[in-house]
């Protein structure tokens, strides 16, 4: 049996294909899209979701992306890595429900399913990037000047 979550990664990724060759033209046609493939209405209500929001933060994606890609510019990747490499970076950075590591993994599998045989390195190395990135970036809090967590530890001394 095919985990539900990965079955829905892998829609939004095909969504993400379609409309990074087609753009926001392509909009309309995801719920088409999603109705033929899903498996289900419940499925394709989520990946059509989770694909417009990942479609909407693509710019901002792309610069952490192409931070984390030394010598690689997001323009000149695959389509399919691209695809990839956004819901990746989605869930790393805008989606708290999914641990990093299964955000890069289900990456992974899916580059190894669907792109060249040298793509899943290559998302694995550009995410755990992107997630180290993430974890060395001050939190708002932290930036506000409340005590991070190592200034609690050291009052706690």
């Amino acid at each position: 049996m095919t985990d539900p979550r990965h079955v829905t990664r892998v829609l939004v990724f095909q969504c993400l294909c379609l409309l990074d060759a087609q753009g926001d033209d392509a909009l309309p046609m995801l719920r088409r899209f999603l109705d033929e493939h899903a498996p289900d209405a419940e499925t394709a209500a989520r990946a059509e979701e989770l694909a417009r929001r990942v479609w909407r933060e693509r710019d901002a994606l792309d610069q952490k992306v192409a931070a984390a890609a030394e010598r690689w510019s997001v323009a000149r990747m695959q389509i399919v890595d691209r695809g990839i490499l956004r819901l990746g970076a989605f869930e790393i950075l805008l989606d708290d429900r999914v641990p990093a590591a299964v955000a890069i993994n289900e990456a992974v599998e899916i580059a190894k399913e669907f792109a060249g045989a040298d793509s899943p390195g290559f998302v694995n190395g550009i995410l755990d990037s992107v997630r180290k990135a993430a974890e060395a970036e001050p939190t708002a809090q932290d930036e506000a000047g409340h005590p991070g967590v190592e200034d609690k530890a050291e009052q706690n001394e």
